[in-house]
């Protein structure tokens, strides 16, 4: 029990403590390769990325505000539609209630809102009326496999969905790396695939990872221990394998890594025993954390390198391009800036909790007010000091910028 409690507390150190890990090292930081857009001061009842989803298409932003509720001694996901045009600066609320059990993801377009509930999508038409969104339900997908902590997002007129996790209701499928695609028109399934599993798949227990990813015309799989991309086309075909480090982990604490890892069941549904062989890996070998897409042709990569204390890290982002079947690095080794350097909104550190979509990167941060000028980290805290003096509802604030590679 005493070990289950240590393991327990362990992650939740991780979660509490993720922005901060990290160290400056160079002088090649990746806030000079964003640009700061827009921020929105969310409505009350927002104050968590675990109550917001967002996505930007054509240059507008639609987040669902996400409320639980109990009807009938039963819980639920009550779901409320917003769209933020951030050329005219226009903030809608859509009278749009839906309720499930639980919500994972959703997607929209001009045509359709597509929400995930673990296996299940629910395709609704989306209908303009005199400045009000209408939904119709068009069609729902009952899936084989689950996708309780993946993406989703339109391909031209298909839908797809992936994802790689190692939640309870993953765990007896063939692989727990997979993609559908969705034929929303004909309201078919188009194809269900399982990848081969990414190498260090176990370490996925300690964080969220987002290790798989795609745009129009490829599919990229990271491993997790090994900077080693693989990437597919829409036949699913491997393209190619591309091991962009083969020093990757050189200057790692632990050289056993690799047979602690085999050792591990992870099909386990009670996996405490199993977690505890590796939890020490955290801080002691250098992982891959998140792989995306930010546009049709770039993947950011965001990777740590160990320090040899437990779940402490330095925290680097490398960009790559995707091109003719091929993966080349733009740029290397980009970091955040120290606390002392940090400049709100234009320099801030967001490490592992943003969402990418279209060219953007958005993410929460609890400021309840617009900065009208740049402010320092004291500044700023003792703004929303004063703020909270006067005020009793918690806010917070959607920040958004573009990429600039």
């Amino acid at each position: 029990m005493k070990s289950n409690k240590f393991l327990y507390l362990a992650i939740l150190f991780l979660f509490l403590n993720c922005c901060l890990l990290y160290t400056e090292e160079n002088s090649n930081y990746i806030v000079d390769k964003i640009k700061f857009q827009k921020q929105i001061i969310l409505p009350e009842g927002i104050t968590e990325s675990k109550d917001i989803k967002t996505q930007i298409y054509e240059d507008k932003l639609y987040f669902i505000k996400i409320t639980t509720i109990n009807i009938n001694n039963k819980i639920f996901d009550e779901l409320y539609l917003y769209r933020y045009n951030l050329y005219t600066d226009i903030l809608d609320s859509f009278n749009i209630s839906l309720k499930y059990k639980y919500i994972n993801n959703f997607c929209i377009n001009d045509k359709y809102l597509v929400i995930n509930n673990d296996k299940y999508f629910t395709v609704f038409y989306i209908i303009e009326k005199q400045n009000d969104l209408i939904i119709e339900n068009k069609c729902s997908f009952d899936m084989e496999m689950t996708f309780s902590r993946g993406t989703i997002k339109f391909i031209g007129n298909k839908l797809i969905a992936y994802g790689c996790d190692l939640s309870s209701s993953r765990l007896d499928q063939k692989t727990q790396t997979s993609l559908i695609m969705l034929d929303i028109e004909g309201e078919k399934i188009i194809k269900e695939y399982f990848f081969e599993n990414p190498e260090g798949i176990p370490m996925m227990w300690f964080q969220p990872r987002i290790v798989i990813t795609a745009n129009k015309d490829y599919i990229v799989i990271s491993d997790i221990i090994n900077y080693k991309l693989r990437l597919y086309n829409y036949n699913f075909d491997l393209i190619n394998t591309f091991l962009l480090d083969s020093n990757f982990q050189e200057n790692i604490f632990d050289k056993d890594y690799k047979a602690r890892l085999a050792s591990v069941d992870i099909q386990r549904h009670q996996p405490t025993g199993e977690m505890e062989k590796i939890i020490n890996l955290n801080g002691d070998i250098s992982l891959i954390h998140r792989v995306e897409f930010i546009n049709d042709s770039t993947l950011l990569i965001l990777r740590s390198k160990p320090k040899g204390d437990f779940f402490k890290f330095t925290s680097y982002y490398d960009v790559l391009m995707v091109k003719d079947n091929n993966i080349v690095k733009l740029y290397k080794d980009l970091i955040w800036l120290d606390r002392e350097k940090l400049i709100y909104p234009k320099k801030v550190n967001i490490w592992n909790m943003y969402n990418i979509s279209d060219n953007y990167v958005v993410f929460l941060i609890d400021i309840p007010f617009l900065l009208d000028k740049e402010y320092d980290s004291k500044e700023l805290k003792e703004l929303s000091d004063e703020y909270y003096k006067n005020n009793e509802e918690i806010r917070a604030s959607l920040f958004i910028y573009s990429f600039d590679f």
